[in-house]
Formats: C-alpha cells, structure tokens, sequence
C-alpha cells in the first residue's frame, strides 16, 4: 500500500515495485511461484477464516493428516516471527489458529523444517550481488528466532559466513538469487532459507529487511568490504535508480 501511494506520489523508495511488494507480503503466494518455479518451500497447507469457522474439526484433521506434528502455525501475511507458533497437538493447533485468525484471515500450517537456518542479503535491480550467508543457529526454547531475538543486541548468534561446505553455500547464494527474481523484488532483500539434509529449502523473501546494529545484513556487507555507511548509500542509490529508470510501478 505504500508503494502504491509513493507512485502516485512520484516518489523514490527502496526496495521492489507494487507487484513485488505485495507478494513479498504474502507467504502462499510466494510458495506457490516457488512452486513453478522449481525452488523448493516448506510443505504447506492454508487454513481461510471462512473454513474455520465452519469446519473448524475437518480443518485441523487435514491439517494433521497433511503435516503432522510438529508443524509450524503462522499468518499468511507477516513478518519477523509474528504470530508464529510450533503445535505438538490438535489442541495447539487449534490454539495457535485462532490466535493468528485475530489479526489474519489465512493461518498456514506449514512442516517444522530440521536443519540449519540460514539468511541471504541480496543487493540490487537489475545486476544483483548476492551476499556471504548468514547461519543464525537457534538458541530460543521456542524452536524459532523471536523477534526480541532477532533485533536486540545480543539475543541471537550469527555466524557470517554460515559453516557449510563451499558448494551448499554457492548453492544457498543461487536458491537466493532466484527466489528473488522469482518474486520480483529488487534493492535489498533478504532470503531466509533451510539447508535441511539434501535439499535447500526457502522459507520466505523479505521485500525490506530490518536493518538495525545487531542485524546481520551489516556482518554480510563487511564481508564485501562495505562500512555500514557504504551500504545505506549503496541501497538509497538503488532506490534512486529504480525510480529514474521504472517503466510503470
């Protein structure tokens, strides 16, 4: 929505067009682009408020049938953990729907993905740079990042570049690559994926991505050889340069 006002406004911004935007915002639609695209995603099943409400018994049965326990429980459309859950059971399940039905109408249930987590910064519009990968090992008893653990300073490991063989990391940098250009997001986005076993698994592309001190998207620059001043100027020249040259929003 605000990219939208910001075009009608003319003004620059950061980050990926209208279309982009929006799908960034949107899990589901991005697994399924992901789909046709041949990336690997988490095996996922949405839950509508509508069905919820009717069928609310068959909803967590095909749920359990379809996933299992342990699954992830989160909303469709947001970000930094938010509303995130680990169900064990029917009943937390259904607990962690409804609680994600207050601020969302589509609740995912998704499989509880084992193996390292890993986050890719991919840097600019047309010609990209795509960044060391970050391992950010898990230190919550949630089974998860928080989002506490994600923004404050030292709330969460992060390993740059992440402790995987050369080849898995150049091939979590090409997953990253193409998932971004699959979606359609340009400037700054980040990837978060899984090296899970044999398979590289994308959880979700990040349109704009929190840049804070204890963010690792500075470890990632420094490995290029970019200050932090470096790298906001860099990305607000990428902003600039989308708006100069876009043809449409």
């Amino acid at each position: 929505c605000v990219q939208g006002l910001l075009e009608v406004l003319q003004i620059p911004y950061n980050g990926p067009g209208v279309l982009g935007a929006a799908l960034g915002m949107d899990k589901l639609a991005q697994r399924k682009l992901f789909q046709g695209a041949g990336i690997a995603a988490p095996k996922t099943i949405p839950i509508f408020y509508d069905t919820w409400e009717k069928e609310r018994s068959a909803a967590i049965s095909r749920a359990q049938k379809e996933i299992g326990f342990p699954c992830v429980i989160k909303p469709r459309d947001e970000g930094c953990s938010t509303g995130i859950s680990i169900a064990h059971t029917a009943e937390e399940l259904g607990e962690a729907a409804s609680q994600v039905f207050s601020t969302s109408k589509t609740t995912l249930v998704e499989e509880l993905l084992n193996g390292m987590e890993v986050t890719v910064s991919v840097l600019g519009n047309e010609e990209v740079v795509v960044l060391p990968p970050t391992e950010t090992p898990k230190k919550s008893l949630n089974g998860f990042l928080t989002l506490e653990e994600k923004f404050l300073p030292g709330r969460a490991e992060m390993i740059t570049p992440a402790r995987l063989p050369q080849d898995v990391l150049e091939g979590t940098k090409d997953t990253a690559k193409r998932a971004c250009a699959t979606v359609g997001v340009i400037g700054y986005p980040r990837v978060d994926l899984f090296v899970a076993a044999d398979r590289i698994v994308v959880l979700e592309v990040n349109t704009l991505p929190g840049i804070t001190p204890s963010t690792m998207v500075f470890h990632q620059a420094a490995e290029i050889g970019l200050s932090p001043s470096q790298f906001l100027d860099r990305i607000i020249a990428l902003g600039l340069d989308a708006h100069k040259n876009k043809k449409g929003p």
